[in-house]
């Protein structure tokens, strides 16, 4: 007879939401047409525009504001490409730290962008990944 153990990965995932996926930072070598085609295709709409050392000029578009908001990053410099993921409370944040700290996963960066705060790791590929809970401010 095999008996089953409790698997204590399961059980933490229990005590926290799962994390989702938020938006997508890609690089591209024209935003603002790059936005406008997804604009025209999927009806996307353009909720901000900025420009940083880091990103270079950026595009940010949502499909439903309600729901997130942005799922799309369109930037000029592929080293700020990434994949975000979203938690919906504070303490799902700090539990996905102290979570990727627990696997020696080292935080790349924490950042306050106002409407969300969160940090970066990277993955088992070298790709930047965004842990981030939303603050509910706007743009």
């Amino acid at each position: 007879m095999v008996k089953l153990l409790p698997n204590p990965c399961l059980r933490r995932l229990e005590l926290t939401t799962r994390p989702r996926l938020g938006h997508v930072a890609i690089q591209v070598d024209d935003p603002e047409a790059a936005a406008n085609f997804y604009a025209d295709l999927f009806g996307f709409q353009i909720v901000g525009r900025s420009s940083t050392p880091i990103t270079g000029n950026m595009v940010l578009l949502t499909s439903d504001r309600a729901e997130e908001d942005h799922v799309l990053q369109l930037i000029e410099k592929a080293v700020a490409e990434h994949v975000a993921f979203r938690v919906e409370t504070l303490a799902d944040l700090k539990y996905w730290h102290q979570e990727v700290k627990r696997k020696n996963i080292p935080v790349v960066m924490a950042a306050n962008h106002g409407t969300q705060v969160g940090f970066f790791i990277k993955d088992s590929a070298g790709r930047f990944i965004e842990i981030y809970w939303p603050t509910g401010r706007r743009h």
